[in-house]
């Protein structure tokens, strides 16, 4: 009788590495005592990447229970490629009153479709799928702060738009931002409660079932801190 397969493993190992380089240059100008305007540029990130996969098989025979082992070890290494993700641009506004606490208002801006893949020749199709499925997005940031003696208490609001031109691939961001903090003179601890939430709308196949199922997700999060000054 011959031996049938009940087992089969299979690893397909992928190795990805690669450097990136990026700068930030921005400033804060004095409008009067009490408004401070901000300016920033975030620039693209300019990644080089690196790929190599390795593939290792074994089987087991149900009757004699002979294992038979394929690694080959081979190393297929691919051609490097290079990635330009894009850049922002950030501006803020801030009131601030006396010693007492402030009010920001931050708007920033990135074209998500400006992501490229390099060399452009090899990745025409990539590229122009990307253009199409990606757009420019906005985000919003609101928050104050307000001291009581030692205490302070805290709370922001963000909304960040959709990246995607259809608006339902990833959706729109809402999220809010409470905090409270003591001030010991040379020691700070701070406790802060944040929430964001965010729609998905996603295909569990690629092929044959590719009916959209629609995620809500909810992230939320609790912080203690404690900072000294030295």
């Amino acid at each position: 009788m011959e031996g049938v397969i009940d087992f089969i493993d299979f690893d397909n190992a992928l190795s990805t590495t690669g450097n990136g380089f990026s700068f930030q240059i921005g400033g804060i100008f004095k409008l009067s005592q009490e408004f401070r305007l901000g300016l920033t540029y975030d620039s693209p990130t300019w990644y080089t990447i690196e790929e190599e996969t390795s593939q290792f098989l074994d089987t087991s025979e149900l009757v004699n229970q002979n294992i038979d082992a394929l690694d080959p070890q081979i190393v297929n290494i691919y051609p490097e490629y290079k990635l330009q993700t894009p850049g922002k641009f950030t501006g803020s506004l801030a009131y601030i009153f006396g010693q007492q606490g402030l009010i920001s208002f931050d708007y920033s801006n990135k074209n998500y479709a400006n992501t490229t893949f390099k060399p452009e020749v090899d990745y025409t199709d990539l590229n122009a799928d990307i253009t199409n499925a990606l757009t420019s997005a906005s985000t919003y940031r609101f928050g104050g702060e307000y001291k009581v003696k030692q205490l302070s208490f805290r709370g922001g609001y963000r909304f960040e738009e959709s990246p995607y031109t259809n608006g339902v691939t990833v959706g729109d961001l809402n999220g809010f931002s409470l905090g409270l903090g003591y001030n010991f003179g040379n020691t700070k601890l701070d406790l802060t409660f944040d929430q964001a939430k965010r729609s998905y709308q996603t295909s569990l196949y690629n092929v044959g079932l590719i009916d959209t199922v629609d995620i809500d997700r909810v992230n939320s999060n609790i912080t203690l801190s404690l900072s000294f000054n030295i």
